[in-house]
């Protein structure tokens, strides 16, 4: 897969015919996967390269919107999408002058600019140009006396529910992890930098790593069964989200406390899987009774390792 970053009015041409999707594609989660899938395999069948154009940074930072939080960094949306298949990714710069362009500029100067378009493929609600003036109807009629073919996918709806990046947030926010698992596809990561603590977990006999330099959205509080991933290891978690009551923290923090490791990882960028939350976040009288609870957190973990039901 081929990555671009820049300002499509300005940059080289693509040669080849393309079918290409336009979005955020925000955490890529299965409705997002369907929709990369049809555009793969339309485009092997009419023998086109596929084309995702994406949005950096996106938009909802920039407009600064209230409670807005990324769902995946972009080396992870570059990742996820070159899994799928797609021959180009391109990162479309977005700022407060990108968001004045209307929507036929944005249709004339920089797609036709850019791409060599013979299908475009839309979003359900996608929509583009200043303040979101454009749509699929105004796409469809604004190419309809060309050769470009222009489309719309439906979205992936479960149990009433619309599969999108906003209802990812709300599961992942409200601690439900393992609904947000099913979304998804696959466990929510959240990525960092091992920092040093104040290593009471050290003094209680539980070492925990604890994440700095967090981009994306913190699950909400409480204690969650996690794997923790760094270089080409890859262990089981036991990992606590709050401001650790007890000790009077003043802060949100990520701990998490390691199976079966000894050493630190100061300094290394790790990856947390979240799988399910086990407890909300309490607190207790006294530390022992904290590390009576974390040894209970630890074997509920244990547990449900040996009866297969997080694998």
């Amino acid at each position: 897969m081929e990555v671009h970053h820049g300002n499509l009015a300005t940059m080289k041409r693509l040669s080849a015919p393309v079918a290409l999707t336009i979005g955020n594609f925000d955490g890529v989660h299965r409705g997002h996967q369907d929709m990369i899938r049809s555009l793969v395999d339309m485009a092997q069948k009419q023998q086109l390269q596929s084309a995702v154009l994406c949005f950096e940074p996106h938009p909802d930072i920039v407009f600064a919107t209230p409670g807005f939080e990324l769902l995946m960094n972009q080396s992870a949306k570059i990742e996820h999408l070159q899994a799928l298949g797609v021959d180009h990714l391109i990162f479309q710069n977005f700022n407060a002058d990108f968001a004045q362009v209307s929507a036929e500029d944005f249709l004339r100067q920089y797609l036709q600019s850019f791409f060599n378009l013979s299908l475009l493929f839309f979003g359900y609600d996608f929509r583009f140009g200043h303040q979101g003036e454009g749509d699929f109807a105004m796409a469809k009629q604004f190419f309809s006396k060309s050769n470009i073919s222009v489309l719309q996918g439906e979205p992936l709806v479960e149990n009433g529910h619309t599969l999108s990046s906003t209802w990812v947030r709300e599961l992942l926010k409200s601690g439900q992890a393992r609904q947000a698992c099913q979304v998804l596809g696959r466990p929510y990561q959240l990525s960092g930098i091992v920092e040093e603590g104040k290593r009471l977990g050290r003094t209680l006999g539980f070492p925990t790593a604890n994440l700095g330099q967090i981009q994306t959205l913190i699950p909400g509080r409480g204690v969650y069964h996690c794997r923790i991933n760094w270089g080409e290891k890859s262990l089981w978690s036991v990992v606590n989200i709050g401001e650790r009551p007890t000790v009077a923290g003043d802060k949100i923090t990520v701990e998490a406390h390691i199976l079966d490791f000894s050493g630190d990882l100061y300094g290394q960028s790790v990856d947390l899987l979240f799988f399910r939350k086990i407890r909300d976040e309490k607190k207790f009288e006294n530390l022992d009774r904290l590390k009576e609870q974390i040894e209970k957190d630890i074997q509920n973990l244990k547990d449900n390792l040996a009866c297969e039901k997080l694998t």
